[in-house]
């Protein structure tokens, strides 16, 4: 009788530890994560907070699914950020799979950049409160991440060749 009792409560420490591994497993591939909990989560070498992104356009991408991801960060009104956007096409190492434009402000002012820059890359919109978060100092701002999602580098884009330049000195795969 005793080892029924035993079985029954180790079955129930399993599932309630299978539920909690779920749980934290879902919570950290959000779309919308709670901002505090991305404080200090963008360093080199940590886990970025986020792996999938829902884009204006109601799809959704990953940072998973290519060798490294480029996580470029703008906003409608950077007068920089729609120049290196505009230069995007002839950077070596970007293609429309492998960078994602994270536009900060109002989803429908990312809309209208898609749309007046013809943008073929996903974009998404983030409120501000992100930017400080995110690690992001200064616009137009880079993040790459490999298919694990470590930040593998970051920084100020001031160029499309400080991109370009970044890209080439990301590590072996």
């Amino acid at each position: 009788m005793y080892l029924f009792w035993i079985s029954y409560g180790l079955n129930w420490c399993i599932v309630v530890l299978l539920w909690i591994m779920y749980m934290k497993g879902k919570s950290s591939r959000s779309t919308n994560p709670d901002p505090q909990a991305l404080a200090e989560k963008n360093l080199i070498g940590s886990i970025f907070p986020i792996q999938i992104f829902k884009t204006v356009d109601q799809r959704f991408v990953s940072t998973t699914s290519r060798e490294y991801t480029v996580l470029f960060f703008v906003t409608p009104e950077c007068d920089g950020c729609k120049k290196i956007i505009t230069e995007l096409e002839g950077i070596s190492g970007i293609d429309q799979d492998n960078l994602i434009m994270i536009s900060f402000g109002e989803e429908s002012d990312a809309k209208a950049l898609v749309e007046n820059l013809k943008i073929r890359q996903p974009v998404t919109a983030y409120d501000f409160k992100y930017v400080e978060l995110f690690g992001v100092n200064m616009l137009p701002y880079a993040v790459i991440v490999n298919a694990n999602g470590i930040v593998i580098a970051k920084g100020e884009i001031d160029f499309p060749s400080s991109l370009a330049k970044m890209i080439d000195n990301l590590p072996s795969f």
